[in-house]
């Protein structure tokens, strides 16, 4: 009996690891050439001079925050990098290997690019009567060399009635 229930756990566990996308952070794209890391000053020379600018601080992390804002979007620097981001509205986009990703899209845009993630889309809701795509990021760690599951997530979130993305963003834990 004992077998057995070994044998389920592991071929429960192999299952989830062969279901599960790998997409990688460093694929990100905002607007198609801004990624998470770049300077302030990078973001600016790319975008141009931001809405406005204010300042938060970060109290997980202990850090002052700057944001940039470009109409209803944020951008997150924490130490003058681009740490995280709120897409709102048509102002900016991203895109995951070519592909673009825009407020105003049917999430039905990302189930090629997703799929896995995009069959889980109706599991929970997201805040206001909204659903999300969540995706789980990849990327190396600080003096690593594989690409491991991060505690980062880009969620994509839209409207069940309208099936039209209203948000994309960036979190981590």
């Amino acid at each position: 009996m004992k077998k057995y229930l070994v044998l389920l756990v592991v071929l429960f566990f192999c299952n989830v690891a062969l279901t599960q996308e790998t997409i990688l952070l460093k694929e990100f794209k905002i607007n198609g050439h801004i990624s998470r890391g770049d300077s302030k000053s990078q973001v600016l020379s790319k975008l141009g001079v931001p809405t406005k600018e204010t300042n938060d601080f970060n109290e997980m992390d202990e850090t002052n925050v700057l944001i940039l804002h470009y109409g209803d979007s944020k951008l997150y620097f924490e130490n003058n990098m681009l740490s995280s981001f709120e897409i709102e509205d048509t102002s900016l986009h991203v895109s995951y290997l070519g592909n673009q990703i825009k407020v105003g899209q049917g999430i039905s845009s990302v189930s090629n690019i997703f799929p896995q993630s995009y069959s889980k889309r109706n599991e929970g809701s997201h805040g206001g009567g909204m659903r999300a795509v969540h995706l789980m990021l990849f990327g190396k760690l600080l003096g690593g060399t594989q690409e491991v599951k991060l505690d980062e997530f880009i969620n994509i979130r839209y409207d069940p009635n309208t099936l039209l993305i209203v948000g994309i963003s960036h979190s981590r834990y």
